[in-house]
């Protein structure tokens, strides 16, 4: 079937892509810049552009023909400038449908170079385009092939001098189409794998964060570069990341305690312990994970950290507060003590040995590091008048001193004793004050 058969330009476009035999149909074989055909260009006309992509689809058309539309959509010329650029945008979104297309790699390449900057190789300069030629050249790329796109904007960003603007807009541009599709993914999970640039392996991580992080390809990708990237900021950010995956994600969960076993980098391995504490709740296996770094582990940072994420993982559970009770008991580093007596006044109340190693972390205390817990927290463990007593007399010395180096410490027992003296009785709290 020929243009002629189907009549003049008003015709609708309910026609049938199966209908049309030859490609000239859509674009005039007599074209010419300096003057246009008088037969139809629907091209250039939205109505047709379904209908267009439908042929390039099919499976009964000549692949030589597909590419000879290809081609000469790709090298349209007219004399008004604009149209070379919606012909262009066209075989871009064309080649979606035509898989085969010998040109796709470079027509991806030229709307990638349209869509954020184009560089000339001659004078070595990136050239940022005119805003809507770039706003349409990124329309375009999100609706042509996803998989080309990725592979042609992550060559780009790894470009030595790509400009930052450039660099930061196309990984954006990369979040916006990516959600849910699996061709991005995959693309950036394989940037991520080759990538040797530190900056690049960051921006990819959480990039795919934004996009999926509940895929488990995502998930798998993250854990088989952190098990195997040298770089340890890259690592440090992955371990992050696996803490923002779903509650109870096996694959994450079994990740981190692996790090948290088996890294010697004190740094990642408390943020896999931190980690632990927002995905792993009553995790028998994360637990037992942070129990064994507070009892074994020699890194006073990583098992201060751990003592952290067990006040957090699990309150009832009958392992965590023995192994607190042990941090502060056999611990002299201040900070790990501080953090296993603040996870154990959170989840501590009923048990009265916790209670006590509590009492007698805060009442040997030498130093000021007992105002970095606010007086509610401490105020939870003394549930006896006994208690509350034995605290008055070991804190009352502290208010006596004029030592400005220790007004910290002055202030958050003045402010602890004032929260006391609401809870004892007159008589109660004045003996202890006394001592008498």
């Amino acid at each position: 079937m020929t243009p002629e058969d189907l009549g003049s330009e008003q015709v609708e476009p309910l026609i049938s892509a199966s209908a049309i035999a030859d490609w000239h149909f859509f674009l005039p074989a007599d074209h010419c810049p300096e003057q246009p055909s008088s037969q139809p260009y629907r091209i250039f006309e939205s109505r047709w552009r379904e209908v267009i992509l439908s042929w390039l689809g099919r499976e009964d058309v000549e692949e030589e023909k597909k590419e000879q539309f290809i081609e000469t959509l790709v090298n349209f010329k007219d004399s008004c400038e604009f149209y070379e650029y919606h012909a262009y945008f066209l075989a871009a979104v064309g080649i979606r449908e035509f898989k085969t297309c010998t040109l796709a790699g470079e027509i991806i390449q030229q709307v990638v170079n349209c869509g954020f900057a184009t560089f000339d190789r001659e004078t070595q300069l990136w050239y940022i385009l005119i805003p809507t030629i770039t706003q349409a050249a990124r329309e375009t790329l999100a609706q042509t092939d996803i998989s080309r796109v990725i592979e042609s904007i992550s060559a780009m960003v790894q470009q030595p001098d790509c400009p930052e603007d450039t660099y930061r807009e196309a990984l954006e541009f990369i979040e916006k189409i990516g959600k849910g599709n699996s061709q991005a993914i995959a693309a950036l999970i394989h940037l991520l794998k080759n990538t040797k640039d530190e900056s690049i392996g960051k921006d990819i991580t959480l990039t795919l964060e934004k996009i999926d992080l509940g895929n488990s390809q995502v998930i798998a990708a993250l854990i088989h570069l952190l098990k195997n990237t040298k770089d340890e900021s890259i690592g440090k950010d992955i371990t992050l990341t696996l803490g923002k995956i779903d509650l109870g994600n096996s694959q994450a969960i079994a990740a981190l305690i692996e790090v948290l076993q088996q890294s010697e980098d004190k740094e990642i391995c408390g943020l896999a312990a931190c980690s632990l504490a927002e995905i792993a709740p009553s995790n028998a296996e994360a637990i037992a994970a942070l129990v064994g770094v507070v009892r074994e582990t020699e890194s006073e940072e990583t098992r201060c950290q751990a003592a952290r994420s067990l006040g957090k993982i699990d309150p009832g559970n009958p392992l965590v507060i023995p192994a607190l009770i042990q941090v502060i008991k056999n611990t002299e580093e201040g900070y790990t003590r501080g953090a296993a007596a603040k996870s154990l006044v959170e989840m501590g109340q009923g048990n009265h040995e916790a209670i006590a190693t509590s009492i007698q972390f805060i009442v040997d205390t030498e130093t000021s590091y007992l105002h970095k817990y606010p007086p509610e927290y401490l105020g939870k463990m003394l549930v006896t008048n006994q208690q509350r007593q034995s605290v008055v007399s070991a804190l009352q010395q502290h208010l006596n001193t004029d030592n400005e180096n220790k007004l910290a410490l002055f202030q958050a027992c003045y402010q602890l004793l004032w929260n006391i003296a609401q809870h004892l009785s007159y008589a109660d709290f004045y003996r202890a004050w006394h001592q008498v």
